[in-house]
């Protein structure tokens, strides 16, 4: 397995869902990237870190799921906006390896040109894609928009062998569709760098999934109607705003609401279902009272997922693992999820750090266990994470030696959740309880839209504090004398007392 791929990060719930990778993209043979020149695409031009592709602003998705086929049918019909500085006139897609693309066609319903064949991410061998290149009824100036529609069919059965959480499927028991397992398709080139680059876009959407009667459909998107109809039930949602990802459940779920927070749980689990949404509702005051209000809240949904499947957070909803369910001891797990809704937007490169969301996630997680379950409860937490960085360095030395500001540089971001919690836990006993918490909520409202970076940290973290900050940055994010500190396991307040 390709190298980066066994350092992927690991969450509470499972393998962390999005995994960044260096590699350059090297295209297939025949697709063109954006040229100067003739409209369309030049196979001269390399395709490096930072080609632009158009964006997809909005996605209209019919999925019609036959569980006991173990397949499905859809159409995805996708706004499709030129933003690089050149005319376009082929679009690139990548969709699921098992996927029959049935018909291709423009907005009005005219068939356009395309090609689809199956190849492999140009940097990660063992993982296969469907490659559609979609020829444009006329060239799409810069700034217009056009429509691409999509029918496909097929199988789904995920990426376990190459990204172990990834177990999406069509199934009588528990059927998922993620973009992590491609469900539906996503304007990218066959590679990481590039699928990751189309993560980082921002789209809405509206999702019509159709199953069986006595299933029932999960979305983290606004519902808005069930239509039932000749043994069926169709499922409609809406995004409640511009999001990154949909993500699609259906089971035999039981739903329980109240309060703005709905959960919907594997049978079997649905006695646990009132905890996790008392959990997730005492969580949420919690963050609130420290870091302020989560802009518009729409509500939240939690949809429990199986266990090994992988707990993922996106915009007013989780995917949360059946362990949360199932464990009272991991509880904790979903008030990592929920601390996510307050994190700041970041600049490209420093998102494959993973600092800004899960160093803060694993922290705000451990001010929720000190509150709930006491400050013996958060040593212990505490100094789990701290293990965890240890035996990291013991596989490899790398993990010591890297400044967490280095971290995207060889996708060591799963130590973040590690000693990039620990660096928020020494700040917060460098400055205190008061300046910490003014330090994190005027962060989180200034960042919440606009891009930052670790310089942009310690700027506002200074004038936050009312002193320079230098000594701490230097030793915790852009030096490592803060991996001998952990694995000399000083006591934290020791090490904050450097900075003080």
């Amino acid at each position: 397995m390709f190298p980066i791929l066994r350092r992927m990060c690991f969450r509470a719930g499972g393998i962390l869902p999005t995994v960044f990778l260096l590699a350059l993209i090297t295209p297939p043979t025949g697709f063109r990237l954006p040229a100067a020149g003739p409209v369309g695409f030049s196979p001269q031009v390399p395709a490096e870190e930072g080609t632009e592709l158009p964006l997809v602003t909005h996605y209209d998705l019919r999925f019609h799921l036959f569980p006991k086929e173990n397949n499905l049918e859809a159409e995805a019909s996708m706004t499709v906006r030129n933003t690089t500085p050149a005319p376009l006139i082929e679009i690139p897609f990548i969709l699921y390896r098992l996927f029959d693309v049935r018909e291709v066609t423009d907005g009005k319903g005219s068939p356009l040109s395309s090609t689809r064949r199956v190849v492999k991410f140009s940097d990660e061998k063992s993982l296969q894609v469907s490659f559609i290149s979609v020829r444009l009824g006329r060239p799409l100036s810069p700034g217009e928009s056009d429509v691409v529609r999509l029918k496909y069919a097929g199988a789904l059965w995920g990426y376990p062998e190459v990204m172990a959480y990834v177990r999406d499927r069509i199934d009588e028991n528990y059927s998922l569709l993620r973009p992590d397992s491609l469900a539906y398709p996503m304007l990218s080139l066959p590679s990481f760098q590039s699928m990751m680059a189309a993560f980082r876009s921002q789209f809405t959407y509206r999702a019509e999934v159709e199953v069986p009667d006595g299933l029932v459909v999960a979305c983290g998107g606004r519902p808005i109607e069930t239509v039932r109809k000749s043994g069926n039930a169709t499922f409609i949602f809406e995004s409640f705003k511009p999001t990154w990802r949909v993500d699609v459940a259906a089971a035999k779920f039981k739903v329980i609401e109240e309060g703005g927070i709905r959960v919907y749980a594997i049978p079997g689990d649905e006695a646990e279902a009132p905890r996790i949404l008392e959990a997730a509702r005492k969580s949420f005051l919690f963050f609130t009272g420290l870091f302020g209000e989560v802009g518009d809240f729409p509500g939240f949904t939690i949809i429990e997922v199986p266990e090994g499947w992988g707990s993922q957070a996106a915009d007013f909803y989780i995917l949360q693992t059946a362990a949360a369910f199932r464990d009272k001891e991991k509880a904790s797990e979903l008030y990592h999820e929920i601390a996510h809704n307050w994190n700041v937007r970041v600049k490209p490169a420093v998102q494959r750090c993973r600092y800004f969301d899960e160093a803060f996630a694993s922290y705000f997680q451990g001010l929720a266990i000190r509150e709930f379950e006491g400050e013996d409860a958060f040593e212990d937490y505490m100094g789990m994470r701290r293990d965890r960085f240890l035996k990291s360095c013991e596989r490899d030395e790398k993990n010591c030696s890297t400044p967490i500001v280095d971290y995207w540089k060889e996708e060591r971001g799963e130590n973040s959740y590690t000693k990039g919690a620990w660096s928020l836990y020494v700040l917060h006993q460098a400055v205190g309880d008061e300046t910490f918490r003014s330090l994190v909520t005027g962060f989180l409202r200034e960042y919440r839209v606009r891009p930052s970076d670790f310089q942009d940290f310690q700027v506002f973290a200074e004038k936050t504090v009312g002193r320079s900050l230098d000594a701490f940055f230097k030793e915790w994010i852009y030096g490592t004398e803060s991996s001998r500190q952990l694995r000399e396991k000083v006591d934290a307040g020791r090490i904050a007392a450097r900075y003080r």
